[in-house]
């Protein structure tokens, strides 16, 4: 005779599981609503021509192929390249930087009290004039 070793979970577990879910289901409702919504949304619109006016007509691919065919008006292609140049410039060489100084202001050197200062100065005095400059704080 063959037992089955099945798990069973107490009420404890099913009561945090629950609780679990609860306390996500407003982020993933807020996700649903304003992240995932309006990307199929703007996916289903673009296979639509849609005066502001009218209904939205469903023209199919043509927009796309408008988009890359229309050199005159939209330089779509030239956009991206020089999109992709930027995006393989400086990602690379804002992370090199970004180690670079954190290597810096965690090093043993005299200066390391002027280091630190310099990197975080931007921040603190960002963080005690913006109030005052918006009239926060008195």
């Amino acid at each position: 005779m063959v037992v089955s070793k099945r798990r069973r979970f107490g009420k404890k577990f099913w009561r945090e599981t629950i609780e679990g879910y609860l306390f996500i289901f407003p982020v993933v409702l807020g996700l649903l609503i304003w992240t995932v919504g309006p990307m199929v949304a703007s996916f289903v619109l673009s296979f639509t021509e849609y005066p502001l006016l009218q209904a939205p007509k469903f023209i199919g691919l043509l927009n796309y192929v408008d988009i890359f065919n229309r050199t005159e008006e939209l330089k779509v292609i030239h956009s991206l390249k020089i999109t992709g140049t930027y995006a393989l410039m400086a990602l690379p060489l804002g992370l090199v930087l970004a180690l670079l100084a954190a290597l810096l202001i965690n090093q043993k050197v005299r200066a390391i009290p002027f280091f630190r200062t310099a990197f975080y100065l931007p921040t603190i005095v960002k963080c005690r004039s913006e109030p005052r400059v918006t009239g926060i704080m008195s």
